[in-house]
C-alpha cells in the first residue's frame, strides 16, 4: 500500500511536470488536426488495371511513298509535329497540266469575249439597215397605190428587208452562241480552279502531322517506302485514352453506383481519385463480377499511364455510415499494430487505433479515436505517451547533404515535374528478408521521379543522394538512398527507417539502365 501511493504520487508528479513544462513553451513543436467524422460507405481493396482505347491514327492521305520523321516508338510528340511527308512529284504534275489548261481557258474565254464585242457592232449596224429598209419598203408600199412606181419595184424593196431581217436573225444567234460558249469556258475555268485548289490541299497534306499531344505507340515498318491511301503510318495515344477497368462483384455494384466516385492507390502510395464511366454488360459467371470502367478525376499519374499499370481501387460494400477520418500524417507503425497522438492541454496521449480503408492522404479510423479529438501529425515522431508538447509548425523533414553526411539540408517546398532532356530510367534492386524488391528512378537535371512520384536530389559530382516512401500494410517506410554513378550502372545502399520493429537495415543496391 505504501508503494502504491508512492508510485501514484511519482505519477502525478511527472504529469504536472510535463504539463508545467508544456505550458511554459518548452515541449515539442508539433502540428495537429480535427478527426472529422464523415458518412461514407464500408470498403474492400479489389484489384484493378490501366486499359487503353483506340488511339489517334495517322494515315497515309495518298498512295505513293513515305519519308518518316526521325521519330521512335514510345516518343512523345505535340499537336501538329510532323510525322512523315508523303511524295508529291504527281501531285506537282497534275497541277501543272491544270494549270496549263487554266491559261488555255482564259485565252479561250479573251477570244469569244472580243468576238462577242465585235458581234454586237455587227448586230447593231444589221439594226440600222433593218430599219432602212423597213422605212423604204413602207415608202414604196404607198407609191404602189398611188401608181408612182410598179409593183415589182415594191416587191424588190420588200425582198431586201427580209433578207435584212435574216441577217438580224443571223447575227442574234450568233451572239447567243458565243455567250453559250462564254458561260461554257467559265465553267470550265471554275471547274479547273477547284481541282487545283483540291491538288493544292492534297499536297498540303501530304505532310503529315499529329493530331494531339501523345506518345507514339505504333509506327510505319519502313523509314521510306511505299504506302496506300488510308494506311496507318503513326498511331498516338493520349493521357485521355486511358481508363482504369476493375472487376467488381455483381452485389456491390448498387453501392458503386450510388457512391459515383471511389478511390484508388498506386504501388507506390501515391492517391488516384476516380469516376464510374460505364458498368459493361458481361458477367464472369465463375466470379460473379462485371468489368467496370473508371476515368481519373484529373490528369492521370505518369505512373499509370501504361497498358496493364496495376493499382488498387476502394469498392464500396455497404451503405454510408459514419466514419473517423485522420489524415495518414497522423498514424505510427509498432509492433503489433498502430497508434496515433492525441493532443490535449499541451500533453501528447498515446492511442491505439484500428486502421480502415484509405480516403486519398486520410484514413478511416474504426477505433481509438472520437470525432473532434485533435490528433498530432507533424512531429509525432519518437514521442512517448504525456510527453509535453506545443503547437506550431515543425520543420520540414531534413534530407542528408551530399558534401557532409552529418549536415542536413532542408527539403523545398515544391519540387520539379517536368523532367529534362537529358532524363535517364534506372531500374533499383535491393534484397531483403522477404526477397527482391525493385523501382523505378528516372534522373534528370530538370526534375527526378521515384516510381513515378517527385523526389528531391543532391548530388556532388557523381554522387546521387535521395529519399523515397513505400506504403505498406503496417506503415509508410522512408528508404535513404546514397548511390554512385556510372555510366551504366547506379550502384550503392538504402537505409530503410519506420519498420515496426524499429530496425533500420542498410541494403546494398545495384541499378541498371532501362
Amino acid at each position: 500500500m505504501r508503494w502504491t501511493g508512492k508510485l501514484l504520487f511519482i505519477s502525478l508528479l511527472c504529469l504536472q511536470t510535463h504539463i508545467a513544462a508544456a505550458q511554459s513553451g518548452r515541449g515539442a513543436l508539433v502540428e495537429t488536426q480535427i478527426a472529422d467524422e464523415i458518412v461514407q460507405p464500408s470498403t474492400t481493396t479489389v484489384q484493378a488495371s490501366i486499359v487503353a482505347g483506340r488511339p489517334h491514327a495517322v494515315t497515309a492521305t495518298l498512295a505513293g511513298r513515305v519519308m518518316l520523321e526521325a521519330l521512335k516508338i514510345g516518343q512523345t510528340v505535340k499537336a501538329g509535329d510532323i510525322i512523315a511527308r508523303l511524295d508529291v512529284s504527281e501531285l506537282d504534275h497534275q497541277i501543272a497540266l491544270l494549270t496549263a489548261q487554266q491559261n488555255e481557258t482564259a485565252n479561250r474565254l479573251q477570244e469569244v469575249a472580243e468576238n462577242i464585242k465585235f458581234e454586237a457592232e455587227l448586230t447593231r449596224i444589221a439594226e440600222q439597215q433593218l430599219q432602212l429598209l423597213a422605212s423604204k419598203a413602207d415608202r414604196a408600199a404607198e407609191l404602189v397605190k398611188r401608181s408612182a412606181i410598179s409593183q415589182e419595184a415594191s416587191e424588190t424593196a420588200q425582198s431586201a428587208l427580209l433578207n435584212a431581217k435574216q441577217q438580224a436573225v443571223s447575227r442574234a444567234k450568233s451572239m447567243a452562241a458565243l455567250g453559250f460558249s462564254q458561260s461554257q469556258l467559265e465553267l470550265s475555268k471554275a471547274r479547273t480552279d477547284l481541282q487545283i485548289a483540291r491538288l493544292k490541299d492534297e499536297r498540303a497534306d501530304a505532310v503529315l502531322k499529329s493530331p494531339v499531344d501523345g506518345q507514339i505507340v505504333s509506327l510505319f515498318q519502313q523509314s521510306q517506302g511505299f504506302a496506300r491511301q488510308g494506311d496507318v503510318i503513326a498511331a498516338i495515344r493520349t493521357v485521355d485514352d486511358y481508363e482504369v477497368e476493375a472487376d467488381i462483384p455483381s452485389r456491390y455494384l448498387r453501392f458503386l453506383v450510388q457512391a459515383g466516385s471511389i478511390s484508388g492507390r498506386m504501388s507506390s502510395g501515391r492517391p488516384v481519385d476516380m469516376s464510374v464511366r460505364v458498368i459493361l454488360p458481361e458477367e464472369n459467371q465463375r466470379t460473379g463480377t462485371r468489368p467496370v470502367r473508371l476515368v481519373p478525376n484529373g490528369a492521370l499519374p505518369r505512373g499509370l499511364q501504361s497498358v496493364g499499370a496495376q493499382l488498387e481501387v476502394a469498392v464500396p460494400i455497404s451503405e454510408a455510415k459514419p466514419s473517423i477520418v485522420i489524415s495518414q500524417d497522423a498514424i505510427v507503425p509498432v509492433s503489433g499494430g498502430h497508434i496515433a497522438f492525441v493532443f490535449d492541454e499541451g500533453v501528447a496521449k498515446r492511442q491505439v487505433v484500428r486502421l480502415g480503408s484509405p480516403m486519398g492522404d486520410n484514413i478511416v479510423i474504426t477505433s481509438g479515436i472520437a470525432a473532434g479529438e485533435r490528433v498530432i501529425i507533424r512531429g509525432n515522431e519518437g514521442l512517448n505517451d504525456g510527453a509535453p508538447v506545443r503547437e506550431g509548425k515543425p520543420p520540414k523533414r531534413a534530407i542528408p547533404s551530399a558534401n557532409d553526411s552529418d549536415a542536413v539540408v532542408e527539403e523545398a517546398p515544391e519540387m520539379a515535374t517536368e523532367l529534362a532532356d537529358d532524363a535517364k530510367t534506372w531500374k533499383l534492386v535491393w534484397q531483403t528478408r522477404r526477397g527482391e524488391t525493385e523501382a523505378e528512378f528516372i534522373l534528370s537535371s530538370g526534375a527526378s521521379l521515384y516510381n513515378g512520384e517527385p523526389v528531391a536530389v543532391t548530388r556532388d559530382g557523381d554522387k546521387i543522394i535521395f529519399a523515397g516512401e513505400l506504403v505498406l500494410p503496417f506503415g509508410i517506410l522512408t528508404l535513404d538512398f546514397n548511390l554512385q554513378e556510372t555510366a551504366d550502372s547506379l550502384n550503392g545502399k538504402v537505409v530503410l527507417s519506420g519498420l515496426p520493429n524499429g530496425n533500420t537495415p542498410e541494403l546494398d543496391v545495384t541499378g541498371t539502365v532501362k
